[in-house]
């Protein structure tokens, strides 16, 4: 498999070669996780080219909630900063089925491949453990095209109000020379080196209003406030990745939490 590039020129082919001797890349380290895995740091500086993400699956038969994914090197930016890759996991509502997606994202935010692993709704009716070399497969060849590095989780700060840290109303984190703010209501501000950067009111990541069911009168509406779950904060690449989540309730289930790319 080959990851669908951007409509790009002529020179696409070129380039692609020439990355193969001449990218950029930080060391790398790859250590097996749930979910991310440390890099030694997000800084876009000189290196080479290290192992390729990978994904496994450990335990028993997806359809009987057992058993799990696990990934190394995920999530991962490109040498040239061109675009992130993510392995998304939905939280499946009341049922919690293993599931993962591979998804990339370039720097507007734009979804340009999604690749399903196993998704909720064949997980709950397999017999058997995921099939995942032709996705370990796809993962090493845009490896070798455009090289993977592994970003290193932020720590976010839960505040505001509300207890629990999916129920606070702002979120911070820092790596670096950048730091990050987000509220509840999706004003996302970034800064580098005390500058800031980005500073915009992220409407698109919101989950809408809706009513609680066919016909509920103005005070039977769900309303799912958004929360910051995970940072990566990449300073030398002009970038980060950020998962949002909703907060629910037994009458408005929470939506599903998204990965989104910010750059500058």
């Amino acid at each position: 498999m080959r990851l669908i590039y951007p409509a790009g020129g002529r020179h696409m082919s070129a380039m692609r070669e020439l990355a193969l001797v001449t990218l950029v890349l930080g060391p790398l380290v790859a250590c097996g996780g749930s979910s991310t895995t440390p890099a030694i740091g997000n800084s876009g500086g000189p290196g080479s080219i290290g192992p390729a993400p990978t994904i496994a699956w450990s335990g028993g038969i997806p359809a009987d909630q057992a058993g799990e994914f696990t990934t190394t090197g995920l999530p991962a930016v490109a040498a040239d900063g061109s675009r992130v890759i993510a392995a998304w996991r939905r939280e499946d509502g009341g049922r919690g089925m293993p599931n993962l997606t591979l998804v990339v994202r370039d720097r507007t935010d734009t979804e340009v491949h999604a690749q399903v692993v196993l998704a909720a709704d064949a997980a709950e009716a397999t017999t058997a453990a995921p099939e995942l070399g032709d996705h370990n497969a796809y993962l090493a060849q845009t490896n070798v095209e455009i090289g993977w590095m592994p970003l290193r989780p932020a720590a976010l700060t839960a505040g505001g109000e509300g207890d629990g840290f999916i129920d606070a109303s702002t979120w911070d984190a820092s790596d670096g020379d950048v730091g990050l703010h987000f509220d509840q209501d999706g004003h996302l501000v970034i800064e580098q080196r005390g500058t800031v950067v980005v500073d915009r009111l992220m409407s698109t990541w919101l989950a809408a209003d809706r009513p609680m069911y066919e016909g509920a009168p103005p005070d039977e509406i769900c309303h799912n406030p958004a929360a910051l779950t995970e940072a990566f904060l990449d300073g030398g690449r002009r970038l980060v990745l950020v998962r949002t989540a909703f907060r629910g309730t037994d009458t408005c289930w929470e939506p599903d939490g998204e990965y989104h790319v910010v750059s500058w």
